[in-house]
């Protein structure tokens, strides 16, 4: 996990209709409770250890490119049934599985939901009253329930200027770009590897500083390195165990 950049917030020149309603700051608490619900330090944590490590990354940073750091939370059921005794023992929660909203049905004013309507894979319906409605379902699925919840609202509820869903936002990855030369192998152990820094896994990656995102109009973005087979298999074998080595070597080391 990586929380979102100050930038992502910002009204930029450069890119369209950019700009929240407030700013980073509002979110830190926030922040700071996920990262203890996921048990995990927060990314930039990792910072001072890492360059210690690999000088490197102090050489590459700064007019184009800073140092970050993603927070891996490597617990594969953290949602799952054995890990919510505390929501499904309290004594004012019930929680419905296997039962998929279908529709949020509006008062007759437009003004508030009245009832959530549920349904599972067999057919059998159900609603849910409630003074209030959290939606939590993610950007997709969000804008899907809001628009598909058309009996009173004939466009969808909130979409009166066709705007559920307009600004959805995506990570899309890709693949690019070559090192090569003496400077390669010491960059790839840099950002090639996870670490374990504090009891929290770290992943690091180079992201465009801000003065470079305005300067080429670009969004914010990051890259990290991997290591790609060549024609020549035997070539990678060797490269990938200095790989292991050095990485060794640098936890011996730090």
């Amino acid at each position: 996990m990586r929380a979102i950049g100050p930038i992502d917030f910002r009204d930029r020149s450069w890119v369209p209709h950019s700009g929240w309603p407030f700013g980073h700051e509002a979110l830190h608490g926030y922040y700071r409770e996920a990262f203890k619900l996921f048990q995990v330090g927060a990314p930039d944590q990792a910072r001072t250890e890492w360059q210690a490590i690999h000088p490197v990354m102090k050489a590459v940073e700064g007019d184009n490119l800073s140092l970050g750091f993603w927070s891996i939370d490597n617990v594969g059921d953290r949602f799952a049934v054995p890990r919510l005794g505390d929501v499904l023992s309290h004594p004012q929660c019930r929680v419905l599985i296997h039962a998929t909203a279908t529709n949020l049905s509006l008062a007759s004013d437009g003004q508030s939901i009245s009832r959530v309507n549920l349904r599972d894979v067999s057919g059998k319906s159900a609603t849910v009253t409630a003074q209030h409605v959290i939606l939590a379902l993610g950007g997709i699925e969000n804008a899907r329930l809001l628009l598909a919840s058309n009996d009173v609202a004939a466009n969808g509820i909130g979409n009166g200027h066709d705007q559920v869903g307009r600004y959805f936002m995506e990570h899309p990855h890709a693949r690019g770009g070559k090192i090569v030369g003496p400077g390669a192998l010491p960059l790839l152990r840099a950002l090639g590897r996870r670490r374990t820094i504090n009891g929290t896994i770290h992943a690091p990656l180079l992201r465009l500083s801000q003065s470079a995102q305005e300067r080429m109009g670009a969004l914010n973005s990051a890259l990290t390195l991997g290591l790609r087979r060549p024609e020549a298999a035997s070539t990678a074998t060797i490269a990938a165990l200095a790989l292991r080595m050095g990485d060794h070597f640098g936890r011996f080391q730090g």
